[in-house]
């Protein structure tokens, strides 16, 4: 008998145009109702709004009254836990007048908008005699709106009224292999606001692989990001991301996909065969958002080698078990002596090999650092081979946690060159190498000669010397970068080859087990033009000799882009390490995009497959890729020594783009008092108008 928002019985219609804004009224010519009072009062309460343009003919209705049915009907309706073709329902069966309650209710799901039924329902989805509260209706059609309603059966001749729970619309159906997959607005509608939802596409078949190839695109760029893991989780070391900061995508995380350039194809390389996709949105701008199709056909025969974490300490890979990334694989070829080291970021590595004659002996080694607190037992396989249409055969190798240790890792990344004028971008990676979730600071100090900079991370505090930025929630193996965009000052405030330095830190957690990992800086050489495809090492080209020791490592990074006219589908990197250098000290620092390495001898390689690296004339950002590693040297350096090195670069069956050398050399400091005529070399002798001189041997 009063207007209670709570008591509304609403239509499905918005607030629309009708004044005062209230969704749930009824308008148009459809009969609404009929509509019967629950109330303890036994009323009814109407309220009629207009507006001053048109008016139609309105409404005729019967009013009867009887005594409240001795049943009766549900309330306090709730929905929940809803899928592409089920939802949850929960409600309040109050006590009867005889104090008795029912125990019984009938549910129907009709189209959205539908009125009660008169009497047993005939059309909708129908459950007569539900016994169980909550209850779980089935049946529905997915991406569909439905109105559903509830009544108690008291007896054979006593039911209550229907009840009308809220209005809801079933999700869209997950994809499968031969299907779409499609943003939740459905292909003739925006996606929702504020979405967070997960989807995980996987094979249906054991040993086939999902393959998920966008056909159209367009989401909120910056705002709403669409993030895609290798596998059927979301596990962050597994991300396949793409070169986006995290810039307003709700979460914080960089390497999601945005705007209208259509990512992928994607195509999953975990054990399981799946792909998982995360989008995110805010709630402002909505977009078309995307339609892709899914294939699922079986890898190349292979060899999946995986090491995880065995939690349980049972030998086998349990489903919740996390793979683990800090060692390699080591492998020969018909036992001809010659190891050949296998890495991968994600803790597993595909070996591909046509001919099934071929054996292999297989085993697994931690990483030194980690060494102490991890076992890897005495997992060892051979003479296996890869015979044709075997598939995919899987070896694993467990890996258990023998004491908790903290440990987090920073990084610069150069992702372009400075040139007077123009901006130049570095990339800061981070990550928790460790197992318990951590926090912590990181500190950006800029080149002296660099006044403006920008940040991709919101949150960062500037000061006089660069930035700090506080992070929290880093969870273990978690990776999260962000990009350094600075303005080199034009000539002759900056001169070509004048040396740019930019060094980050991060603060470490207590008892965090390598400290020299905590801070990174990165030298980069001020240009007029450059090449997209290139090597460099973090120091520039000198080396003070006194300012390095043979604990130091090199920096090296490997930049790649594609200028042809159509997608890379895959890239391979070989770089022939200098014989100064110690191979067996290699060590990944970050990547672009997800990769396999190798290692035979001094001879490393990178592959990536199904990178689909865009052409620059469609996606300048998209066409870039890069690694960055991290090597020792020998023994015996000294002052005088060039440490050369470049690395050939494979654009598909495209003949390899050769970077030019870099070469890094160990300077001597100034202040030389005595020499003798054996410490001054001149060269190139005969010359004609250049000359270099150069003292050797000197400390």
């Amino acid at each position: 008998n009063a207007v209670v928002p709570a008591n509304i019985i609403a239509s499905a219609n918005p607030a629309a145009n009708v004044p005062g804004g209230i969704a749930g009224s009824y308008w148009g010519n459809t009969i609404p109702g009929p509509f019967t009072s629950s109330a303890a009062d036994g009323c009814l309460t109407f309220v009629f709004r207009s507006d001053g343009l048109v008016q139609n003919a309105g409404w005729v209705a019967n009013v009867t009254c009887a005594p409240p049915p001795t049943c009766r009907n549900p309330t306090t309706i709730t929905t929940n836990t809803l899928t592409s073709n089920s939802v949850v329902l929960n409600w309040t069966q109050p006590t009867n007048p005889d104090s008795s309650v029912a125990s019984t209710w009938q549910v129907v799901a009709l189209p959205c908008g539908s009125p009660a039924p008169v009497g047993n329902p005939t059309t909708g989805v129908i459950f007569n005699n539900v016994t169980s509260n909550p209850f779980t209706l089935t049946g529905l059609t997915p991406a569909t709106c439905y109105t559903i309603y509830i009544r108690a059966i008291c007896s054979v001749s006593d039911s209550s009224t229907w009840a009308s729970a809220t209005n809801i619309t079933t999700l869209v159906a997950p994809p499968v292999c031969g299907g779409n997959f499609v943003d939740a607005g459905g292909t003739n509608a925006a996606y929702p606001a504020n979405s967070n939802v997960t989807t995980i596409i996987c094979p249906t078949t054991p040993g086939d692989l999902v393959t998920v190839t966008f056909t159209s695109f367009d989401t909120e760029a910056t705002w709403d990001g669409l993030y895609v893991y290798n596998g059927n989780a979301v596990v962050p070391a597994n991300i396949i991301a793409s070169a986006n900061p995290a810039a307003n995508v709700p979460g914080g995380i960089a390497g999601s996909y945005w705007g209208t350039t259509i990512p992928g194809p994607f195509t999953s390389s975990d054990t399981n065969g799946c792909l998982t996709f995360v989008f995110r949105s805010d709630g402002s701008v909505q977009n078309a958002g995307w339609v892709a199709n899914v294939f699922c056909a079986p890898d190349a025969d292979k060899i999946l080698l995986v090491a995880f974490v065995d939690a349980n300490n049972n030998g086998i890979k349990d489903t919740e078990e996390e793979l683990f990334p800090n060692g390699s694989f080591l492998y020969q070829q018909n036992n001809n002596g010659t190891d050949i080291i296998g890495y991968s970021p994600s803790g597993q590595f595909a070996l591909y090999d046509t001919n099934p004659a071929n054996t292999y002996n297989f085993s697994y080694q931690i990483q030194p650092e980690y060494a102490a607190y991890y076992n890897s037992g005495s997992t060892n396989y051979t003479n296996m081979s890869i015979p044709v249409g075997s598939g995919t055969q899987f070896l694993y190798f467990p890996v258990t946690l023998t004491q908790s240790y903290n440990d987090v890792t920073v990084s610069i990344a150069p992702l372009n060159v400075p040139r007077p004028g123009f901006t130049y971008v570095n990339k800061i990676t981070y990550k928790n190498l460790g197992v318990s979730e951590t926090g912590g600071t990181i500190t950006f100090v800029k080149p002296p000669q660099i006044n403006t900079l920008t940040v991709s991370q919101a949150g960062t505090t500037t000061n006089t010397t660069g930035f700090t930025y506080n992070f929290t929630n880093l969870l273990p193996n978690e990776t999260r970068t962000f990009n350094v965009t600075m303005t080199v000052p034009l000539v002759p405030i900056v001169n070509i080859n004048e040396l740019l330095t930019a060094t980050v830190s991060i603060s470490a957690p207590a008892n965090d087990i390598d400290l020299t990992n905590n801070s990174n800086s990165n030298t980069q050489i001020v240009v007029n033009s450059f090449d997209p495809n290139d090597k460099m090492e973090s120091r520039g080209k000198t080396i003070p000799f006194n300012q390095f020791t043979q604990d130091d490592y090199f920096f090296y990074t490997i930049r790649f882009q594609n200028l042809g006219t159509a997608d890379a589908i895959d890239v391979r990197i070989e770089d022939v390490l200098n014989a100064k250098i110690d191979e067996t000290s290699v060590l990944m620092v970050s990547s672009s995009h997800n990769y396999t390495m190798k290692r035979i001898n001094n001879i490393l390689v990178w592959d990536f497959k199904n990178i689909y690296l865009s052409p620059s004339i469609i996606n300048d950002a998209g066409s870039k890729g890069y690694v960055q590693f991290k090597v020792k040297l020998k023994p015996g350096f000294q002052a005088g020594d060039i440490i050369p090195n470049n690395a050939s670069i494979y654009f598909d069956s495209n003949p390899a783009i050769v970077t030019a050398t870099f070469n890094s050399k160990f300077t001597v400091p100034l202040g030389i008092t005595t020499f003798d005529d054996n410490s001054l070399v001149l060269y190139p002798n005969p010359a004609s108008n250049l000359i270099q001189i150069e003292f050797q041997g000197l400390l």
